[in-house]
């Protein structure tokens, strides 16, 4: 088997009841060690292992990095305040209309 040893376990969104909301379940979305550990009785290693290599089981492994860098958060505040600016042209050119109309 070919992975990697993470230290902590990534944990993605959820809609659930809380924190023990998987237990007893067979497929976990995110595992909290401790509670695991509590629910089997056993003594768990404080890493998990990713698996990088196919096994045959298709399943696919190819993990997203942890950190995706900062380029698209640069694009949700282009995004934004792009909108802010096209909020403001709109506000100034329906206000000169309504200025124009109104003097007439």
């Amino acid at each position: 088997m070919d992975g990697t040893a993470l230290a902590t376990v990534p944990r993605v969104f959820s809609l659930g009841q809380g924190a023990n909301a998987e237990a007893g379940q067979k497929i976990r979305q995110n595992v909290d060690l401790a509670a695991y550990a509590r629910e089997l009785g056993v003594p768990l290693q404080p890493f998990v292992l990713e698996q990088r290599n196919d096994n045959g089981d298709g399943l696919a492994r190819d993990w997203a990095p942890a950190d995706i860098g900062a380029d698209r958060h640069y694009g949700y505040a282009f995004q934004w305040f792009g909108l802010a600016a096209l909020t403001l042209v709109l506000l100034v050119a329906l206000s000169w209309r309504r200025a124009a109309r109104m003097a007439a």
